[in-house]
């Protein structure tokens, strides 16, 4: 149990994470992890996911076997953080990183090995119940193993959502 100024609420699922060489323990109220082992590697898929006073984080880690359409075995890791942070009761604020490492397991994949990351901030505005908008900026950075140059992208996305209301159905 964990106690703050008056508040006190029970640690479900303690993780402990190796942060810049020493062991940190973390309270979470959401974390699935599953590895497992093929011929040809290992697979992971880690959800972590933290509610704090006034925001929520969630990490992702990853890591995927796939055959690419020349035949080949790729590897791709993932990494991403999110972050959401309530600014007013009808504004969010959002910050996005994800990270990608693909590889061919060969080695010899022409074209196929590149990292890449992308960071994205946002908001979220509640209009109304059923009426949302929202703003985000996504940069991205790509390098291909096999090229000097890095490859950069902005991308700007504005949206309008209406979410229908919950129909009931009674006697």
């Amino acid at each position: 149990r964990t106690s703050s100024e008056g508040i006190v609420s029970t640690c479900t699922q303690k993780v402990l994470l190796l942060f810049f060489g020493r062991l940190v323990e973390f309270c979470m109220q959401t974390a699935n992890i599953t590895v497992s082992q093929v011929e040809s590697g290992s697979l992971l898929n880690a959800n972590l996911e933290k509610q704090f006073e006034v925001a929520r984080l969630s990490a992702t880690l990853g890591r995927a076997l796939n055959s690419s359409g020349s035949g080949t075995q790729v590897e791709t890791d993932t990494m991403k953080l999110r972050i959401e942070r309530p600014v007013t009761p009808m504004l969010t604020g959002v910050l996005t990183v994800n990270a990608y490492d693909i590889r061919s397991e060969t080695g010899n994949g022409s074209g196929i090995d590149r990292k890449s990351y992308q960071i994205e901030p946002g908001l979220r505005w509640q209009l109304t119940r059923e009426w949302s908008t929202g703003a985000l900026y996504r940069y991205t950075h790509l390098k291909r193993a096999n090229e000097a140059e890095a490859v950069t992208a902005n991308f700007v996305n504005l949206m309008l959502a209406y979410r229908w209301p919950k129909a009931s159905i009674s006697r």
